[in-house]
């Protein structure tokens, strides 16, 4: 990827929520379903469950990576926790929840006042989803006495996992930057 990630400025505001609320919808399909699965993994292990964090990854990130705009993390992500809110069993704990994430995602371009958009930023902002979610993996599925070993492996799972999400991310966003749909050509 480049160092330096051009900050978009041809789509008007109105595009920027709408390609945001649309990522989060879409990223819905992702999450529900990832969430009943991550349900059934902590049957099988709790290093599945922080396997399966680079996904979570993606809808978060994916609006920032197409739009650049300051708050479309956050957008997406709250509509991510409407729709969870009313079709998982966290119910309306899934809004919050998920606008913490957003949050999460969005810390790195915050710091720079929304400036710089370079492709670290990505990462990092990707990697501290990954390894804060995947530390709360064994608290998260009831694991009352987890020791720290146990949540630092998950950490690292789950670290893995969402900076291999968060290289996704730059290979959809090319894909679709390819169509034209954001109105590059």
């Amino acid at each position: 990827m480049n160092a330096e990630v051009k900050n978009e400025k041809n789509l008007s505001i109105t595009q920027a929520l709408l390609v945001s609320v649309a990522v989060g919808v879409a990223g819905s399909i992702v999450i529900v379903p990832l969430t009943y699965l991550q349900i059934f993994a902590t049957l099988a292990h709790t290093y599945l469950v922080a396997l399966t964090l680079g996904l979570w990854v993606i809808p978060c990130l994916l609006p920032l990576v197409l739009v650049r705009r300051p708050g479309s993390a956050l957008l997406a992500c709250g509509a991510i926790g409407v729709i969870s809110a009313v079709t998982t069993p966290f119910g309306l704990a899934a809004i919050p929840a998920l606008l913490f994430e957003g949050l999460i995602v969005e810390i790195p371009f915050l710091v720079t006042l929304y400036r710089s958009w370079r492709t670290v930023q990505y990462y990092v902002a990707g990697g501290i989803l990954g390894a804060f979610m995947g530390f709360m993996v064994p608290a998260s599925i009831g694991i009352k006495t987890p020791g720290i070993t146990l949540p630092i492996i998950c950490m690292l799972i789950a670290l893995v996992s969402a900076l291999a999400g968060t290289w996704l991310c730059f290979l959809i966003g090319s894909k679709v930057r390819l169509t034209g749909v954001l109105g590059e050509h």
